[in-house]
């Protein structure tokens, strides 16, 4: 996904091993600049992520690169900011659940629940 402060669009991007100067060019195009590129990968993969770092050099922009949970957490703070920033995440392939993930959404839907029985 190419993320930024009121748009969301579909990069076309299936892994980061897909990842080009050309393929980072829409960020470039951006009006008014964008200061900051946010990349989010899938991988911790050294190799992967030098390439994306060349790729973002030969396309002359300001990256942050960063595991996909990582940079979404990024934009969002940046982005409350008020920051010129656009994110380019891909999707993560295992999402790791703990514990107050699983209570904070049965809380959730339980209070779901609980507000329908009180219509």
């Amino acid at each position: 996904m190419a993320i930024f402060p009121r748009t969301v669009l579909s990069w076309q991007i299936h892994s980061s091993n897909n990842i080009t100067a050309d393929s980072l060019t829409l960020f470039r195009l951006l009006e008014p600049k964008v200061d900051l590129v946010i990349i989010g990968l899938e991988t911790k993969d050294r190799k992967v992520l030098n390439s994306v770092f060349r790729a973002s050099r030969e396309a002359k922009l300001n990256v942050e690169i960063l595991p996909t949970e990582h940079a979404c957490a990024t934009f969002n703070f940046l982005n409350a900011e008020s920051r010129s920033i656009a994110g380019a995440l891909i999707p993560p392939l295992h999402i790791e659940v703990n514990e107050d993930d699983m209570l904070n959404s049965k809380l959730h839907y339980g209070n779901l629940y609980n507000r329908r029985d009180d219509l």
